[in-house]
């Protein structure tokens, strides 16, 4: 069985059931550390009474996927030694790391794919398994929370070429995602205690948000 995790802003939901009737659990704590994680997941798997099967978990922490980036089409293989590459120029981790790949849909050509690829500490990602195996389950997939978004960048009706950064709730913060209406991801991040802001001041945010993608990615970055 496939069950959906997320853990943003400290937040941990377990999803299990069919699509038809999903049973979502809530775990009350929050504030783990990347080295906590691993048996507080096993533990809400427990209490959601969640069965055997295959784990897919969806994350903002910066602490685990830091950098998340599109790589120019390209075949599996190739696409992996570029982000390795990219990785280890930007010193994202004092540790070896686990590099992963989520395919963007969309031709791009005969034998080639979009992928948006993302790394996370190795180390980390085997003791996940590690706890998860214990009990049953296995890690399926790890994936940036952004791409909860990526469905509603497609449905924009803007210029594929056009950067917009996209907000939404999430939990009780606010997800800022920048992509191209083609479901391209380029950049995100979390505002943390969105909900205890103004309106001004969460404003404030975006336009500084979009002022550091432009500023990164060499783009005029439009606000949705």
């Amino acid at each position: 069985m496939a069950i959906a995790v997320t853990w943003i802003q400290g937040v941990l939901r377990v999803g299990t059931g069919s699509s038809g009737s999903p049973r979502v659990f809530v775990d009350p704590q929050a504030g783990w550390s990347r080295e906590e994680f691993p048996q507080a997941l096993v533990d809400a798997l427990i209490k959601a009474k969640a069965p055997a099967g295959e784990v897919y978990l969806g994350t903002d922490s910066p602490l685990i996927l830091p950098l998340v980036e599109e790589i120019p089409p390209a075949t599996p293989a190739i696409a992996t030694k570029l982000l390795q590459k990219r990785a280890e120029k930007a010193a994202v981790f004092a540790e070896p790391i686990f590099v992963g790949a989520t395919p963007i849909s969309g031709s791009v050509g005969p034998g080639l794919s979009r992928y948006l690829l993302q790394v996370a500490p190795a180390a980390w990602v085997k003791a996940v398994d590690a706890a998860l195996a214990i009990r049953g389950y296995q890690l399926a997939g790890l994936f940036p929370a952004a791409l909860a978004l990526q469905s509603v960048l497609q449905n924009l009706a803007t210029p594929k070429d056009d950067m917009i950064l996209l907000a939404a709730e999430a939990e009780n913060g606010l997800l800022q995602v920048v992509g191209r209406s083609d479901g391209a991801i380029l950049f995100y991040r979390t505002l943390p205690g969105a909900e205890g802001r103004g309106a001004a001041e969460v404003l404030r945010e975006l336009r500084r948000l979009a002022l550091y993608a432009e500023q990164r990615l060499g783009f005029k970055v439009r606000v949705s």
